[in-house]
């Protein structure tokens, strides 16, 4: 399950539970959600700074673990792209950029952003 809000005029073109962000020197699993205006990268909150999680693990509650956007970027702010096998760059300057790697998503991009380059 996932917890977050849709913008106004805002539609999911495509959700990808297997998607890898390079965070840290590492690959991390994540959920990727791109919508018409919007990448998302969802995943479960920290238990350090999650009340409930605390509250589960004592045994006085259940709960149903949601993930949140940790990282958020407009489509629009895209100034480029590059794909080598499985992983994407997405670039936000010329030196910025995030790294993800899922075969799912890859076929999607290629269809729908006519800057994305193969490397």
């Amino acid at each position: 399950m996932y917890d977050f809000n849709l913008l106004r005029n805002e539609n999911i073109k495509i959700i990808s539970d297997n998607s890898k962000v390079y965070i840290n020197n590492t690959f991390k699993e994540c959920t990727t959600i791109i919508t018409n205006l919007r990448l998302l990268i969802l995943d479960y909150p920290s238990n350090i700074s999650n009340s409930m999680e605390d509250l589960r693990t004592s045994q006085r509650i259940n709960y149903i673990k949601k993930k949140e956007i940790i990282f958020e970027l407009k489509l629009k702010n895209i100034i480029n792209m590059e794909t080598k096998n499985e992983e994407i760059k997405i670039f936000l300057s010329k030196t910025t950029h995030i790294t993800i790697k899922d075969k799912n998503l890859l076929p999607y991009l290629k269809s729908s952003f006519s800057s994305l380059k193969n490397n």
